[in-house]
């Protein structure tokens, strides 16, 4: 689509039915670099609001066997809701704080897409920005992304595959 704006998009019969879900390319990328393969137990560790969960399942033609974790209750709600209009199967949703993951669970592959500051996707001039990246902001982002990544490394069976993505520079 040339020159359409993602609000037309959201008119259009192939978005209402789920045929088509609207994300950027950098969203787009970590599930490539993962190279989900059918078969695969795959999880994705902060999942909401389903976008690569999705692609995941997608890619791997929906044969993978797919755990997607959101702890926020609402986002929950919206992964759930999206995975479903999108016709997403074989996949197990759990709100539950993936750093918190009981160590019983194993997987072959792992998307781990960490909360961050959101510093990448600051725009030039934007002067709120500064005040918004605070220390405080950067010692919480750390100590959790530092948290999910342990707890990724405790669950992925050896000789798996985990991709970690964050937009913060």
């Amino acid at each position: 689509l040339e020159d359409v704006r993602e609000k037309a998009v959201w008119n259009l019969d192939i978005y209402r039915e789920g045929r088509v879900y609207l994300q950027s390319l950098s969203s787009m990328m970590p599930p490539l670099v993962l190279e989900p393969r059918p078969g695969a137990d795959i999880l994705d560790m902060c999942a909401a609001p389903g976008g690569k969960t999705s692609q995941v399942v997608a890619l791997s033609d929906g044969a993978a066997h797919m755990t997607a974790c959101e702890m926020n209750g609402p986002r929950a709600e919206k992964l759930q809701y999206n995975l479903d209009k999108l016709g997403c199967r074989n996949v197990q949703v759990m709100r539950v704080d993936a750093r918190r993951l009981d160590k019983f669970f194993s997987f072959d592959q792992i998307l781990l897409d960490a909360p961050c500051t959101g510093s990448g996707t600051i725009c030039s001039g934007d002067e709120r920005a500064g005040r918004r990246i605070t220390e405080a902001l950067l010692n919480k982002v750390t100590r959790s992304q530092r948290a999910l990544l342990d707890r990724a490394l405790d669950v992925l069976k050896p000789g798996g595959t985990l991709v970690y993505s964050t937009c913060s520079i």
